[in-house]
């Protein structure tokens, strides 16, 4: 494409043009989202990696899509992807899941927002995901609990 345009326009216009193709691909969708922030801490490294492994297995059997893991900090969505089957696992319900298994090695935060989501892509790299509104919020709740708890965002109290 980039020759094509060199026969027919200036060089900073070609640079411009060629960008017009892929803005499309960056249209975000938005609607309800549901999403849980997951920290682990093992006993050592290899132990948190396991724990990071598990939690994305567990939320992957059950309906969940694992949008990111970040070093210790699983972000898993509900909502983003059209799905025909039900989920297997409500929210509320995976989250008990994840606290059962991890015991005092994960502590949750989870929620439902209106959100964008879709292709946020580069011309360098490609990615799917969903930008929540309350994404910085979660952080400090999340940062402030206690290992093996959970809260929901907007609620009052943690759970254990």
């Amino acid at each position: 494409m980039r020759k094509w345009l060199a026969n027919l326009f200036a060089p900073d216009a070609q640079e411009t043009l060629s960008t017009l193709g892929s803005l499309e691909l960056n249209l975000l969708a938005q609607g309800p989202v549901e999403f849980v922030f997951a920290l682990v801490e093992g006993d050592n490294p290899n132990h948190t990696g396991e724990l990071l492994g598990a939690v994305a297995t567990i939320a992957g059997h059950n309906g969940s899509m694992v949008q990111d893991l970040v070093c210790n900090l699983a972000v898993l969505t509900v909502g983003t992807l059209a799905s025909r089957e039900p989920l297997v696992l409500e929210r509320a319900s995976l989250v008990n899941k994840l606290l059962q298994a991890m015991a005092g090695n994960i502590k949750l935060v989870h929620g439902v927002e209106h959100a964008h989501f879709g292709s946020m892509d580069s011309r360098s790299r490609g990615t799917y995901g969903a930008l929540l509104p309350s994404f910085s919020a979660g952080m400090a709740v999340l940062h402030a609990l206690p290992p093996g708890r959970a809260q929901e965002l907007g609620a009052k109290g943690a759970s254990a």
